[in-house]
Parts: structure tokens; sequence; C-alpha cells
């Protein structure tokens, strides 16, 4: 059948004609369009270099809404208002409600917070008034010791005399007493201030390795000590005064002492001296672990009765105006008034005798003189055994007495102010533990009801209602801004802008980025109003590279930049997408050609310039400053140069941005690095020193447009 038609005439010429017209095509056509394509005429003129970038409308101040409740599951929004909604200044003097949360939850804990608060609020009232009960009860105590301590010395005084006792006192170490003065609460109480103070202050001094030394006080004790019983010195004597009387300022310290004449025997080795032991005794501190205190208990505990002999005492001359010198004269009396007795008697006995020989009287008168002279020699013998007895018994023995009741008065002195200041401590503590609780409660309870109060939110300030924040992202745990969602702490839930101070953010690439400065003049056109150019001017330049695209691009390095918009206009609304172009500066009387028309060929950059019907010739340039089309050309190009808009075939452009070292040594900026944007359409890859992008919409910025044929 094929051969049957092409025995046809008709056939064999449509053959003839379409062989022929494919080898026109080849020879002519296809070698045509591969040697020339498609090309520039460089022009000479003003250049103006520009970054143009889109990006999206926001507010420079807007007032962010956040869920302030606290909670680990987040907060339901009960009600919220609808997006768009325009706040006015009636709704805000109004207190429009915006936003409200469940709260459920929290009155149910603020009524179990508000039982905890009310206990605790009864147990800090109840440890405040035990805390006072317990102040006046030790003033009673400490006071009633130091009567007791008192009265027990002036019945030592009054037995003995005053001159005795101060000497046996000297000798024992006991006259300076203790009692003489009672404690000073107050000054206790700022003492127990101190102490806490010290304490906080040495926990944080051990926490950083700066505690106190083990064998320093620290600030408690030194407090404390503070604290002890100071006398009230007379004016002009220097003896001080008390309640027990004057005390006499030059009585001499107490001293251990060798046995003397007195009998007093030395304290046992290595016990704490007299002196030691009164002052440890004397001094209240040593509260809240000061060593002091211990010391004192210690000396007290392991202190050896010093044994005092009263006997060389026991004479008449020597023991002062009281009791015992008293009773030892009634004894001398007695023995004095039975030797005159016993006298009378013998010598009337010896009368009675005489005249007894000469039976000058009875043997009666003369058995009852006997007998009246043998008991008056009795009573002799009583009253001086009497006497004996009594200095050498009866008066140690009451002396001793007198003595140790002294000292156990003093003793009990001691016992009750530490007592007293025991139970003042143990009343603090709870005081302030009751205190602390209390405190707790109640920055707790304030809290809920300040969370309580933020379920509803109001209006502040007049604007546009926009759900979430101007940049936020939704992650996986987060609904989306709507009645019945979830809201963490801290989360966005609306924004109101400020409609009066617009801006555009940005992202300007790297390669740009040093061009672009605060204070540059920019066009902005909205993308929803393309008739309508807007003015501008750079508000703020990111100093890093925007983090949200270096994790979603490492290779992509952009810069936040906000240009802000001049005036006031209704129509710009949060979120519109808008192209900004920022004006750089203006090149004048220069050389140059579209973007595409340069090329990295050998190491060098190059332009392939039209040389002819079919031909073209690789020629190296100079290239300068540039924008998104046009790049400058400093040298190797003429005004009315056709160049290539593409490589012909055949040619290797080299890889990468080899060319960067020479175009920086040239004056050109350096090529963008890798993740520059794409070409929009299928252009000629960017030369060095130039972003890899085709010209956006609109043509041509210098408005004589690009001049591009078809060779035939």
């Amino acid at each position: 059948m094929f051969k049957s038609l092409l025995k046809k005439p008709l056939v064999k010429a449509g053959l003839v004609v379409g062989v022929l017209a494919l080898a026109l095509y080849y020879f002519f056509g296809h070698r045509s369009a591969r040697s020339n394509g498609t090309y520039y005429v460089a022009r000479h003129g003003n250049l103006p270099i520009n970054v143009l970038e889109g990006g999206s409308v926001e507010a420079i101040e807007s007032q962010e809404i956040r869920s302030e409740v606290k909670g680990y599951q987040g907060t339901k929004i009960l009600s919220i208002v609808e997006e768009g909604y325009l706040v006015t200044e009636e709704d805000v003097k109004e207190g429009k409600v915006l936003v409200e949360l469940d709260s459920s939850d929290l009155k149910d804990r603020i009524i179990t917070q508000e039982i905890q608060y009310q206990s605790t609020l009864s147990a800090y009232v109840q440890a405040k008034q035990a805390y006072d009960i317990q102040l006046n009860q030790n003033e009673s105590d400490v006071k009633a010791a130091v009567q007791a301590a008192r009265f027990a010395r002036l019945d030592f005084e009054k037995y003995l005399g005053e001159t005795v006792a101060k000497e046996v006192l000297d000798k024992t170490g006991l006259h300076e007493t203790p009692f003489t003065n009672d404690l000073d609460f107050l000054e206790l109480e700022r003492a127990f201030s101190a102490a806490s103070n010290s304490v906080a202050q040495s926990q944080a001094s051990s926490a950083i390795g700066r505690g106190p030394r083990p064998n320093e006080d620290g600030v408690a004790g030194a407090a404390l000590r503070e604290a002890r019983p100071v006398g009230r010195r007379e004016p002009g004597n220097g003896a001080v005064t008390d309640a027990a009387g004057p005390r006499r300022a030059d009585r001499p310290e107490a001293s251990p002492r060798v046995q003397n004449e007195a009998g007093v025997q030395p304290p046992a080795s290595g016990a704490p001296t007299n002196a030691a032991v009164t002052a440890s005794l004397t001094s209240p501190n040593g509260v809240g672990g000061d060593q002091s205190l211990i010391q004192g208990i210690q000396a007290v505990m392991q202190k050896t009765s010093l044994m005092i002999d009263f006997t060389p005492y026991a004479d008449t001359n020597k023991l002062g105006d009281g009791s015992a010198k008293q009773s030892l004269r009634k004894l001398d009396d007695d023995l004095y008034v039975a030797i005159q007795d016993a006298g009378q008697a013998q010598t009337k006995f010896e009368g009675t005798q005489r005249l007894k020989e000469k039976n000058f009287v009875t043997k009666t008168d003369y058995d009852n003189d006997k007998n009246n002279f043998e008991k008056a020699a009795l009573r002799v013998q009583s009253a001086k055994t009497a006497k004996d007895l009594f200095m050498t018994y009866e008066f140690s023995k009451a002396a001793e007495e007198a003595l140790s009741k002294y000292e156990e008065g003093l003793r009990q002195l001691e016992r009750a102010r530490k007592a007293a200041i025991s139970k003042l401590a143990q009343a603090r503590a709870m005081l302030k533990s009751s205190e602390g609780r209390y405190r707790i409660e109640t920055v707790q309870r304030q809290e809920m009801l300040d969370q309580y109060q933020k379920c509803v939110i109001r209006a502040q300030r007049p604007g546009l209602v926009v759900y979430g924040g101007g940049g936020d992202r939704h992650y996986g745990n987060e609904d989306q801004i709507r009645e019945g969602a979830s809201v963490r702490e801290r989360q966005v839930m609306l924004t109101i802008p400020d409609m009066t101070q617009m801006a555009v953010r940005v992202k300007i690439h790297e390669s740009h980025i040093k061009k672009v400065i605060k204070g540059l003049p920019a066009r902005i056109q909205i993308d929803a109003f393309p008739d309508e150019t807007l003015t501008g001017e750079i508000l703020k330049v990111g100093v890093l590279p925007d983090s949200q695209n270096r994790w979603m691009n490492p290779d992509m390095k952009v810069y936040q930049t906000t240009v802000a918009v001049h005036g006031i206009h209704d129509w710009v609304k949060p979120g519109m997408s808008a192209r900004v172009e920022i004006l750089v500066k203006e090149l004048t009387n220069v050389v140059y050609v579209p973007i595409q028309a340069v090329a990295p060929v050998k190491g060098k950059t190059v332009c392939f310039v039209a040389s002819g019907v079919g031909s073209s010739e690789m020629r190296p340039v100079e290239v300068g400053e540039y924008n998104d089309e046009f790049i400058e050309i400093r040298s190797g190009l003429k005004e009315g140069d056709k160049v290539l808009l593409r490589a012909p075939e055949g040619v290797e452009k080299d890889q990468g941005d080899s060319g960067s070292e020479t175009d920086t040594e040239n004056g050109a900026a350096p090529a963008p690095a890798a993740g520059t944007r794409p070409p929009a359409t299928a252009a000629p890859s960017a030369p060095p020193g130039a972003p890899r992008s085709a010209p956006k919409a609109g043509g041509s910025r210098d408005g004589a447009g690009a001049e591009r044929s078809r060779s035939n």
C-alpha cells in the first residue's frame, strides 16, 4: 500500500518539499538560534540601587493579651470576642469583656485555701498571745528568783554581819551576784531578732564557703551578749545600786587562794575560776547555739564548792552586829552569870562549912548551901559546854546553812533565767513559725484571688482585635485560639495593634544586608491595593540572622528588617502582604546590563557580545553594584553593545561562587552564598557578585525597558 502511494505525483511532490524545508531549517534557522539568541543593548545612564523584598504588614506597637492563669494543663476559653472587632474608647471606659477563661477549678481551690488561711490566722494569733504571756511569766519568775536570792543574802549577812559576810563572799567569789539586776527582756527580744538574722546570714555564708570560724561566736553571740543585765550607777560614788541595796564598786575580784587562816580550800585542778563561773552565769547569751551558755552550764555542773571553816570567826570581836554575835554574847553572858553565881555559891558554902565546924548552923542549912554550890558549878559547866557547842558546831552549821541557802538562791535564779530564755526562745520559735505560715497562706490566698480576677480580661486600649501573636507559631500541643480551646500560661490570646503606627516586616538576604541601614527611604506597595504606593523608612535592622529561618533552611541567612509606613491609612491592616523597595542610592552615568547577561566562566566574569549573524564574542568585564534587575559594568562594555541574555550552547559556566574573590578585588559585591532565591523564570545563571534573581514583574525601573529581539 505504501508503494502504491509513492507512485502518485502529488505525494512525491509533498515529500520533496518537506525534505527541503527540514534541510533549510537545519542549516539556517537552528544554527542562527544556537549562535545568537535573545540579546540586550547595553545602556548608559542613571542606575538606582535598591533592594526589593516581600513581607507582611504589622503594627509597630501592639498590646498582647496573654493568659496569666497558672496551670500545667492550661485553661479553657469560655468566651472570646470575634477576631477583627474594633475596640473603641467607649468599650475601654465600660470595661468590655474580651476574654473569659474557665474559673471553676479556681473557685474550689479558693474555698480550700480560705479554710487553711483562717486556721493559720487563728494559730498565729494564739502563738502571739502565748508569746506575750510567756514574756510576762518570765518576768515574774525571774523577779521571784531575784527576791529569793536577795533574801538569802540578807539572811547570811544578818547572821554573820556585813563585814564577815563580805569577807566570806570575797573568798568564795559570790560577792558579785547576778540577782542585782533583772533581765531586760526588751533587749533580749532584740537579741533574738539579731540571732535570727545571724543564722540566715551564716547559712548563706556556708553555702558559698565563707562561713564563720568554729571558734567565733558570730553576730548572734555578740548580739545576745548585749542583753546581759547592766547595773545602775549612782553619780559621784561609783557604786552600783539595785533593789537589794548598794554594791561596793571597790570589791576585789575573786581569785583562787591557797589555804589560809580562814581555812578556804582552793578549787580543784582544772576547775573554772569563780569569776569565770560567775561571768558565765550572769550572761544570758548563748541562745541559738552560743557557746557561752553551754560553757556556763558546764562550769556550774563541774564547780567544786569551797569549804569554809567558820570556827575562826566565832569571836565577838571578829563577828559583826548579827544574830550570831548576839547568840554568842548571850552564851557569854550566861557563862559569866553562871560563873558569878557559882562564885557566890562557893563563898557562901565555904562560910557555911566553917560555921558547921563550930556548930553554928544546922545540917540542913549546910546541905542546902552545898547543893546550891554544886548546882552553880553545874550551871557553869553547862554554860561553858553550850558556848563550846555553839562555837564548834552550831555557829559553823548555821553559817554554812545560810551560805548554802544563798548559793542555792543564786543557782535557782540562774535556772530561772535560763528557763526564761529557753521558754522565750521556744515561744518565739512557735510565733515565727506561725507567722511564716500565716504569711505564706496570705500570699497564696492573694495569688488565687488575683488568678480568679485574671480569668476575666477587659479592654484596656482601643484597637483591632487579632487572634494570637503577630509572629506566633502554633505548636503541636497548642489549640487554635477559639472558644473551648485551652491556652497555656503566658500564651498570647489576643493582639490589639496600634493602627496609627504600621510597618512592614521583611527578611533581607545577607548579600544585601550591608547596604541596608536604619533611616533609608523605601517605597511600599500593598498587594491588595496595587494602585497605591506608600512611603516609609527603615526603622530597625536585625543584628543576627533570623532564628526561625536558620532552623528551616540553615544555608539561607536572612535578617529581620522593619520598615515603618509613613502616615495613617485605614485600609492598611495587619497581616497584609506587601512589597518593599528600599532605595539605597542611585549611580549616575554608568553602563549597565541585565544581571542575566553576566556569567562566570573559567574564573572570570564575562559577557557574550553579539558580533554578527550567528556569532558571539566572550568578553571579560568588571562589574560593580547591582539591583534586582541590572548590574553596573565598570569596564569591558560600552553603550550600544548587544549582550546575550543567555550563554551560547557548549559554554560551561563555573559552578558555585568561584568568581567571588575576583569580584571582591574589582570592587564588586561578593557573590551570594548558596541558597539565594532561584530565578522566577528560566533565565541564565547570574554572574558572580549579583543575586541569582530574574527581573520582577513590572519591567525595568529606569523606565526605558529592555530592548530584546530575535535573530531571523
